[in-house]
């Protein structure tokens, strides 16, 4: 996704600009790990192996101004030992990989948990085994995972019941086509909302753009909370761009950020109007190839996710309204279908 930056922006395009020259193609997620991170959101980051999630991890936690508290996976359970660290504190909680919580179990509770305590503050959790209460502890919560891990905690109950609404879901598509093994290197850092007021005007909510954005966060969310989030992440805007006041340009930037959201409509389903949602688990891999080549040779797809390349054929059949096989001195190609180009598109990666 190529950003563009209204006046106003100066700052944060700096960072994005930066960050192209090294990194290409990790600019709009560092923005978005940024802006989630001053506004004390909590945002599961979703890309397959090899795109740079952890690059742009490791950036915020080496320039984040507060405590960063860093881990693999963290239950209920497990923050009871942190108890001193979290309690009427201020901080960033990073977790790389979730997957190497070993269990589908504490995947799932490793971002239910965050996101709560992103979201309320506060954690309230008695039973035979455990009394634990964390208070005012306002933190942002960026959590890394691929798709598997996702379609673990789509089937779970707690994902309607409270991961939904309280966790951005990112979905990081774009592959390098040269890796940079060396970390992003730019110097910014930023202040955060639970520090410093910034004013949103009661105007901006009758513009075109407000309502716009609106409709991109509820491909994610319910209407009351896409406003909370959409609200929260144009005040981070401002304020990374030293502004105590919201303006159109903040509102512009996260628009084009959060259309990224409505991938959820194409690669989720739903049975029944009342439910649990189900990933397709092909679809996103598929997607990521396709916003990061105009073409794909099949063999290397069957090289980069260690699938039999006849199995490769039998994957991208049933995914023919996404992409198709093409043939070229002896060699065949994936390349992707009108739908999906559109797609691409309307999300902003093509």
């Amino acid at each position: 996704m190529k950003l563009r930056f209204p006046k106003g922006l100066e700052n944060l395009k700096r960072v994005y600009t930066e960050v192209e020259k090294t990194h290409k193609g990790l600019g709009t997620l560092t923005i978005l790990e940024i802006l989630c991170d001053a506004s004390d959101r909590a945002l599961l980051v979703v890309g397959t192996s090899g795109t740079g999630k952890s690059t742009v991890m490791n950036f915020i936690n080496r320039v984040a101004k507060r405590t960063v508290f860093r881990q693999d996976s963290v239950t209920v359970n497990g923050l009871m030992r942190y108890k001193d660290l979290l309690d009427y504190n201020k901080l960033s909680i990073l977790v790389d990989d979730i997957e190497r919580g070993q269990t589908r179990y504490s995947w799932i509770m490793t971002v239910d948990a965050l996101g709560s305590l992103a979201y309320s503050h506060t954690i309230s959790k008695s039973t035979q085994q455990i009394n634990l209460r964390i208070e005012n502890c306002f933190c942002s919560a960026i959590m890394n995972c691929q798709p598997l891990i996702l379609r673990a905690i789509l089937t779970h109950p707690t994902f309607e019941a409270s991961i939904r609404d309280k966790v951005i879901r990112f979905y990081h598509l774009k592959r390098p086509k040269k890796p940079n093994p060396k970390p992003i290197v730019v110097d910014y850092t930023w202040e955060y909302l639970s520090k410093v007021k910034v004013d949103f005007p009661e105007r901006l909510r009758k513009t075109k753009v407000y309502r716009d954005c609106i409709f991109n966060f509820k491909h994610e969310f319910t209407e009351s909370r896409a406003c909370e989030h959409l609200e929260a992440l144009a005040k981070a805007s401002a304020l990374c761009n030293n502004r105590e006041t919201v303006n159109k340009s903040d509102l512009k930037l996260i628009y084009q950020l959060s259309r990224n959201f409505k991938l959820e409509l194409e690669i989720f389903y739903k049975k029944h109007l009342e439910g649990s949602r189900q990933l397709d688990i092909d679809l996103l891999p598929l997607m990521t190839v396709l916003a990061s080549y105009s073409k794909f040779p099949t063999l290397e797809l069957s090289l980069l996710y260690g699938v039999k390349k006849s199995q490769i054929y039998n994957i991208l059949e049933k995914l023919s309204a996404y992409c198709y096989i093409i043939k070229n001195s002896g060699k065949s190609y994936i390349i992707p279908t009108e739908e999906s180009a559109n797609l691409l598109k309307e999300i902003g990666e093509a």
